[in-house]
């Protein structure tokens, strides 16, 4: 886990070096298509093996989903920004 969360951390940072748009966008379908699935993958445990222990369904359950769904927002809200400091 600590290799995946070191890989999405260089990716966003080398996206700010970068300065890419696409590589940007790259970057952040990463970061929310891994949370969501570890969502799908808590929220399975706790129907099927019946979890409900904190780590599995505590913060960690609405972290992610809500933290995805946070940076598809700031991405469409900065897609203005990227191309107004482009001209």
């Amino acid at each position: 886990m600590a290799f995946a969360n070191l890989t999405i951390g260089i990716l966003g940072l080398s996206s700010f070096w970068r300065r890419s748009r696409d590589y940007l966008v790259a970057s952040i379908v990463a970061y929310p298509s891994w949370f969501f699935a570890d969502g799908l993958g808590h929220v399975y445990s706790l129907v099927v093996q019946s979890n409900d222990a904190p780590s599995n369904v505590g913060t960690i359950l609405f972290t992610d989903f809500l933290m995805p769904i946070l940076v598809v927002i700031l991405l469409w809200l900065s897609r203005e920004e990227r191309t107004r400091l482009k001209s």
